[in-house]
């Protein structure tokens, strides 16, 4: 199955009407529902999903009905060491479960925090941007590999600070997958130095945890920007936590990490995915904001030739 992310559709909460007009003329009829179209009312969405006759295949944390989430946008506050923080991230996963209840959706992706000593690292974090926005060219004083170097050994310095972001990100998903066991809980690969899981991170929280509703979110785009960079290959992650794969975010990563693109032959290696893809495997396309709905319509189009869904 393959459904758009609204992360596409601009104008948040109060376009959500127009876009899903729009986008559904082209024939894009089963969307995810993202933290862009947040505070969202179920009975306005209710109406909206009728009158367009579409799909809603899953829900990213946070898509809820509050209107104030605190910086909270994307559901970090799941690892803070600050007791107000967490017990307000775990709100609002537990309200946006609620929302994926009463629309009859069974699946939730989830950021399951950050490291907020790493996230603060102003040195890292300008390292980071210089590999982001990176274009070699003959007069740079310092090459990419370089670069991808002293990222590495900053980032494994991280690790020592990670632990207690680790125990409250494990607390308080065991804690909402306990309170829901109706919905699946997907937790996300991430690509930034600061975010909850990396690759053997992942591992602590899907075991520690240990919750039949617990599972693992594949992200594309995020996995080749980490395998860029020098850190773990795309296809390592479905190698090592394909028996727990709910679904996959798509989309392509031209150069080095500029993501969430339509993708094509050029910027999307089907190869590093395809073998954990079958006829019932949920595939989102998630790209950015200002995308245009054609350009939406081709990605679908070329993901499903290349992936035979």
């Amino acid at each position: 199955m393959i459904s758009l992310s609204t992360s596409v559709f601009e104008g948040g909460s109060i376009a959500l009407e127009e876009n899903l007009s729009t986008y559904s003329k082209l024939g894009i009829k089963n969307y995810e529902l993202s933290p862009h179209v947040s505070p969202v009312d179920v009975s306005v969405l209710k109406t909206l999903i009728a009158k367009y006759n579409v799909g809603i295949s899953s829900l990213h944390n946070v898509c809820c009905n509050f209107n104030n989430l605190r910086s909270d946008i994307y559901g970090d506050y799941l690892a803070s060491t600050d007791a107000e923080k967490r017990r307000y991230g775990v709100e609002l996963l537990n309200a946006t479960i609620g929302t994926a209840r009463a629309l009859g959706v069974k699946l939730v992706i989830v950021h399951a925090g950050v490291n907020e000593v790493a996230s603060n690292d102003l040195g890292l974090n300008n390292l980071y941007r210089l590999i982001q926005n990176y274009r070699l060219c003959h007069n740079e004083e310092i090459s990419i590999d370089e670069l991808k170097d002293m990222f590495l050994r900053q980032q494994k310095n991280n690790l020592k600070t990670l632990e207690p972001y680790l125990e409250n990100s494990i607390k308080s998903i065991r804690e909402v997958c306990s309170n829901n066991d109706d919905i699946k809980i997907a937790l996300e690969n991430r690509c930034y130095h600061h975010c909850i899981p990396d690759f053997d991170s992942l591992h602590i929280i899907l075991t520690e945890v240990g919750s039949a509703n617990l599972g693992y979110w594949h992200d594309y785009g995020h996995g080749k920007i980490l395998e860029n960079i020098g850190l773990w290959k795309n296809r390592q992650w479905l190698d090592r936590y394909g028996e727990y794969c709910l679904g996959f975010h798509l989309h392509g990563v031209d150069g080095l990490s500029n993501d969430h693109v339509p993708p094509n032959k050029d910027n999307f290696n089907e190869y590093d995915i395809q073998d954990h893809i079958g006829p019932e495997t949920l595939c989102v396309v998630e790209l950015r904001s200002g995308t245009t709905p054609q350009n939406c319509f081709d990605a679908i189009r070329f993901l499903k030739k290349c992936l035979s869904i």
